[in-house]
Parts: C-alpha cells; structure tokens; sequence
C-alpha cells in the first residue's frame, strides 16, 4: 500500500473528521472510501461517451432488440 502525506486546510481537516465521527470510522478509512468512490464512479464526461458509443453500436431500429436479447440474457 502506498503513503501518500497531504497537508490540508484546518477547516477541511475539522469537516472530514466530523464526518468520519458520525460514520462511526476512522478518518484514514473514509478519506480513502470517499477517494475509491470519487474515482470508481465516471464523469459525466465519460458517461456522455459511453452512451454517445451504445447509441452508436445500437442505432434506434436495433436498440429495442439489443435491449431485449441484453436483458432475457439476465433471467
């Protein structure tokens, strides 16, 4: 695991620990959840592109079909 060592403003030192204290966890592990999930989630950049290229590999006349082969294939 790697170390990374951050110097932060005071008043965002006292959020962040008053929002680990009532997740009831320590303020290294919500630091680190709260990251994980600002990464792990796409942009709304990256979301525009990826559905700019389903509308592309599935135009309007073989999106319904697609749609339906996608989700019988989850039953």
């Amino acid at each position: 695991m790697s170390q990374v060592h951050l110097q932060l403003p005071d008043s965002l030192h006292r959020q962040l620990e008053e929002r680990a204290q009532r997740a009831g966890v320590p303020l290294q592990s919500y630091i680190v959840d709260s990251l994980t999930r600002i990464v792990a989630v796409p942009g709304s950049a990256e979301q525009r592109t990826a559905f700019e290229e389903l509308l592309n590999r599935y135009p309007e006349d073989k999106a319904e079909r697609a749609l339906r082969d996608l989700l019988s294939s989850r039953e």
